[in-house]
C-alpha cells in the first residue's frame, strides 16, 4: 500500500476515533443501559486507535512531534472529558501508550499498565511524586513543580529522560491535558508519553555534525587567515626585497654610467682612442646591466599584478615603429644586418600604452638582430585588419630559426631555447615572456612561427578600434636632442648620502656653471635649505634617519620655499614612486641611474624665477 493511501486511511481512522469517543462520553452520562453502550464504544475507539498507530507510516524527525499530537492527543483530549474517575481509568488502562492521571498539583494518581511495563516498577512506587525517581537527574530540575501545575489551565508538552526497566534512560515526549468538571472546577490532568529517543539521537548526531562542521569551518578560516597573512607578508617582503635590490644595483650603476658619461663629454680632458673605446664598452655594459635590472623588475611587477598599463588614444603607429628601430640600429650595423620598415597606409594611429608597446617591439627586434647572422635582414611590418578590428606588428628575420619542439618554451621566463654551456647567444630568457605579458595586458596576443635555417616571424596583434587609423598623424621626425644648455647659473642644493654619487653629480653640475651646496643627510639638507634658500634642490629619496620625502614635505611647509623647484632622485624605480614623490611636494622625479644631460636640462628648465 502506498504511503499516501496509508496516510489517508490513518486520517479517516483518527476522525472515527474522536467521533466514537465523543459518543461514548455522551452515552456514559445517561442512565439505564446507555453507560454499557458507552463503555463498548470506548473500547472500540481504543482498538481503532491501536490500529491507527500500527498503520502509521514511518515519519521523519520533523514529523514526530506533530504525529504525537494527532495520534495520542486524540485519546488524551477524549479522556479529559470522561465524567467519572472509573471510566477515565478504564480508558487510560486500555491505551497501548504510556498514560497517567494527576491531581491539580501534578502528583500522579494513576498510571496505566503500559507505563508500569516500561518502568518495571510497582504502581504504588509511581504514585504521587514517586515517578520522579525514574527521571534523569539532569532533567528532574527542569520539570514543573506542584506550584507550576496549580497555575496551568492549558495543555502543555515537555521532554525528559525516563529510566526504562533495563536501566536505560529513554527520551519521552509528554503531553498533558487539563481536566475540568461540569462546574468549571479543575480536576487535574490526564497525560501521555511517547518514546522519542531515536529522534533525539538523530538530533544530537546532527547537532554534533554541525558543531564539527562549525569547528572545521573556524579552523579552516583561521588557516586561511594565517595563509593570507603569510602571503601578504611574503608579498610585502618581496616588494621590499625588489626595492632594496633595485636601490643597491642602480646606485653603483649611476656612478658607473655617470662617470663614464662625464669622461666622454667634449669638455672633459682628452683621452686616447683606446681609452675612449674602453669608456664606450663600460657605458654599453652598464646600459646592458640596467636593461636586465629593468626586465627583472618588470617581470616581478607583472607577476605581482602591479604592472599598470597607461593606454593613450591616437598614438602614431609610425612613431612607435621608428623609435623601436632606432634602439636596434647600432647593433644591426655592427653585424651588417639590414633593417626595413613597411606600414599599412590606413594604420595611422592606435590606442595603446606607447612605452610598453615600444618595449615589446624592441625586445622582438633585438632578438631578431641577435639571432640573424652577418649579412642577413630584419624587418618590421604593420598591417591593419578591419574585418577583425586588429592591428598586426610583424617582426621577421632571416636568422637561424627555431626548432618545432622548442616553440612551446619560447614565452617561458628564464628559459633559453639553447640552454647549453656552449650557446652562442646571451640573454636571460626574459624578453619574450615580458613582451607577451605586456601585450596581453593591453588586450592583445603574440603569435610565433619559425623554420630552422630560414628565419622567424613574431606578430603582435592588438585591438584596433573602429575610429582609429583614419586620422592624419603628425609627421614623424627623429627624437629631438636633449637641451643641454645650462642657461643661467644658479645656487643648487644637492642632498645625496652616497659619497661617490654626490662627488660625481657635484662635479658635473659645477662644470655646468652652477654653485653647488652639498648635504650628506636628510637633516643636513633640511637645515641647508632653510638657511641658504637655494634656487633649485636635487633631493635623493633613500636616506637614513630622515628620508628625502620627509625633507621635501618640511621644506614645502616653510614660507618662501613653497615653489622652489625640487627634483627627486630614487634608485627604487617601483610602482607608485613618482606619485609618492609628487604627493610629497617634489616638482619632478627621475629614476637612477640618470642621464647627466637630462639632469642638466632639468636644472636649466626648472630654475626658479626670481
Amino acid at each position: 500500500m502506498s504511503t499516501a493511501r496509508t496516510r489517508g486511511l490513518v486520517g479517516a481512522a483518527l476522525g472515527a476515533v474522536v467521533s466514537l469517543t465523543a459518543a461514548a462520553v455522551v452515552l456514559a452520562r445517561r442512565g439505564g443501559e446507555a453507560p454499557v453502550w458507552g463503555l463498548l464504544l470506548l473500547g472500540l475507539s481504543l482498538s481503532m486507535l491501536t490500529l491507527v498507530l500500527a498503520m502509521r507510516p514511518a515519519r521523519g524527525e520533523s514529523a514526530a512531534r506533530e504525529g504525537h499530537r494527532r495520534d495520542v492527543g486524540a485519546l488524551t483530549v477524549a479522556a479529559a472529558h470522561v465524567a467519572t474517575e472509573n471510566e477515565l481509568r478504564a480508558l487510560v488502562d486500555s491505551a497501548r501508550v504510556l498514560m497517567w492521571l494527576a491531581d491539580v498539583d501534578g502528583r500522579r494518581t494513576h498510571v496505566n499498565s503500559s507505563w508500569l511495563e516500561f518502568t518495571g516498577r510497582a504502581l504504588e512506587d509511581e504514585l504521587g511524586n514517586g515517578w520522579m525517581a525514574g527521571v534523569h537527574p539532569e532533567d528532574a530540575r527542569g520539570l514543573a513543580s506542584g506550584r507550576d501545575f496549580a497555575g496551568r489551565s492549558q495543555a502543555y508538552e515537555s521532554e525528559y529522560r525516563l529510566r526504562r526497566f533495563d536501566g536505560e534512560h529513554r527520551w519521552m515526549l509528554e503531553r498533558g491535558e487539563p481536566r475540568v468538571g461540569p462546574d468549571g472546577v479543575r480536576l487535574g490532568f490526564v497525560g501521555s508519553c511517547v518514546d522519542v529517543t531515536e529522534r533525539k539521537l538523530r538530533e544530537a548526531s546532527l547537532h554534533e555534525e554541525r558543531a564539527q562542521l562549525e569547528r572545521k569551518v573556524e579552523q579552516r578560516t583561521e588557516e586561511l587567515a594565517r595563509a593570507n597573512a603569510e602571503l601578504a607578508a611574503a608579498a610585502r617582503l618581496k616588494d621590499e626585497f625588489l626595492a632594496n635590490v633595485s636601490h643597491e644595483l642602480r646606485t653603483p650603476l649611476t656612478a658607473i654610467l655617470g662617470l663614464t658619461e662625464s669622461l666622454l663629454e667634449p669638455s672633459s680632458p682628452p683621452v686616447s682612442d683606446k681609452q675612449r673605446q674602453s669608456l664606450r664598452t663600460i657605458e654599453e655594459s652598464g646600459q646592458h646591466l640596467l636593461a636586465l635590472i629593468n626586465e627583472l623588475l618588470d617581470l616581478a611587477r607583472i607577476e605581482a599584478g602591479q604592472m599598470r598599463i597607461e593606454s593613450q588614444p591616437d598614438v602614431p603607429v609610425e612613431r612607435v615603429c621608428q623609435g623601436s628601430l632606432r634602439f636596434v640600429k647600432e647593433a644591426a650595423q655592427k653585424k651588417h644586418v639590414s633593417l626595413s620598415f613597411k606600414t599599412d597606409p590606413s594604420a595611422v594611429v592606435l590606442e595603446c600604452d606607447e612605452r610598453r608597446l615600444k618595449q615589446a617591439l624592441v625586445n622582438l627586434l633585438g632578438n631578431a638582430v641577435k639571432f640573424t647572422p652577418e649579412g642577413g635582414a630584419v624587418g618590421l611590418e604593420v598591417a591593419g585588419d578591419r574585418a577583425e578590428n586588429v592591428l598586426r606588428f610583424t617582426v621577421w628575420d632571416t636568422g637561424i630559426g627555431i626548432r618545432k619542439e622548442a616553440m612551446g618554451q619560447l614565452f617561458r621566463p628564464f628559459v633559453q631555447v639553447d640552454g647549453s654551456l656552449t650557446r652562442r647567444h646571451g640573454g636571460t630568457g626574459l624578453g619574450l615572456a615580458l613582451s607577451r605579458r605586456m601585450v596581453e595586458l593591453q588586450g592583445g596576443r603574440i603569435l610565433a612561427g619559425s623554420e630552422p635555417g630560414k628565419g622567424s616571424r613574431f606578430t603582435i596583434v592588438l585591438p584596433w578600434r573602429a575610429g582609429s587609423g583614419s586620422r592624419t598623424a603628425a609627421p614623424v621626425s627623429a627624437a629631438p636632442p636633449i637641451d643641454v644648455e645650462p642657461g643661467e647659473a644658479c645656487r643648487l642644493l644637492l642632498v645625496e648620502d652616497n659619497v661617490d654619487l654626490a662627488e660625481m653629480l657635484g662635479d658635473h653640475l659645477r662644470g655646468a656653471g652652477h654653485q653647488v651646496l652639498l648635504a650628506r643627510s636628510g637633516a643636513d639638507g633640511l637645515a641647508a635649505a632653510l638657511r641658504e634658500r637655494p634656487d633649485v634642490i636635487v633631493m635623493d629619496v633613500e636616506m637614513p634617519e630622515m628620508d628625502g620625502l620627509e625633507v621635501i614635505r618640511r621644506i614645502r611647509a616653510e614660507p618662501g620655499l613653497e615653489h622652489t623647484p625640487i627634483l627627486a632622485l630614487t634608485a627604487l624605480a617601483m610602482p607608485g614612486d613618482r606619485e609618492r614623490c609628487l604627493a610629497a611636494g617634489a616638482t619632478d622625479y627621475l629614476s637612477k641611474p640618470l642621464n647627466l644631460k637630462s639632469l642638466s636640462a632639468w636644472v636649466g628648465r626648472g630654475r626658479r624665477t626670481p
